[in-house]
């Protein structure tokens, strides 16, 4: 985690925030890694628009890439699915 995620985490009453970062960082990683992209883990920032969803950017020889994070947190289950997109 970068120091503003671990402050932000650390700070947060949600039970479920260290899983929640976690599993976006690791589903948006296996999706990178399927096109070829090697980047460090604690680079990876997703940005949250709310407790639920997230969208992260990074480029892959040259390309924008754009994954999109969805979180769903049921019967002490949390789903992570992330989707990439190519631009903007």
């Amino acid at each position: 985690m970068s120091v503003e995620e671990f402050e932000i985490a650390k700070a947060s009453t949600d039970p479920w925030v260290w899983t929640r970062a976690w599993a976006v960082k690791e589903a948006a990683y296996k999706c990178l890694s399927v096109l070829g992209a090697d980047i460090a883990f604690d680079a990876l920032l997703p940005r949250w628009k709310n407790t639920d969803c997230a969208d992260l950017h990074a480029c892959v020889g040259g390309v924008l890439i754009r994954i999109d994070l969805n979180c769903r947190i049921q019967d002490h289950l949390i789903w992570m699915v992330a989707s990439a997109a190519v631009g903007d």
